[in-house]
């Protein structure tokens, strides 16, 4: 469910309960488990995760003096398909970690961008 769709449900009941004719404790009981609930359903949603960048210690540049920073954040698996944003689009990238650096398939630069997993295929009706 569409995190729209979630919150309008959430709103609905809200207002419902609310407007019901049970004693305050009830209410306010029922309003504590649909906060519950889309708390639950907030943690389940993908997030994007921003490539954060910082700066190289000495022994950093040392070792790799070709990188002019270091990724320092959650990173995909080499060869994950993701999805990708850079605050105005998003799309279907693949990130390559080979050991000398990290890139997508696209060849955007990843500063400035987010990534998130691809959500689990659809099996239909269970």
């Amino acid at each position: 469910m569409e995190k729209r769709d979630f919150g309008e449900m959430v709103a609905y009941f809200n207002r419902q309960v609310s407007e019901m004719n049970i004693s305050r404790k009830c209410k306010m009981e029922l309003l504590g488990m649909i906060t519950s609930i889309e708390i639950a359903h907030d943690s389940l949603m993908p997030k994007w995760i921003p490539f954060e960048e910082r700066e190289m210690t000495a022994e950093e540049k040392e070792c790799h003096p070709e990188w002019g920073y270091i990724l320092d954040c959650k990173l995909p698996d080499d060869n994950e398909e993701i999805l990708v944003s850079d605050g105005k689009y998003v799309w279907f990238d693949t990130f390559y970690n080979d050991g000398d650096g990290c890139c997508l398939d696209s060849d955007r630069e990843l500063d400035g961008c987010a990534w998130m997993p691809l959500p689990e295929p659809w099996r239909g009706e269970e």
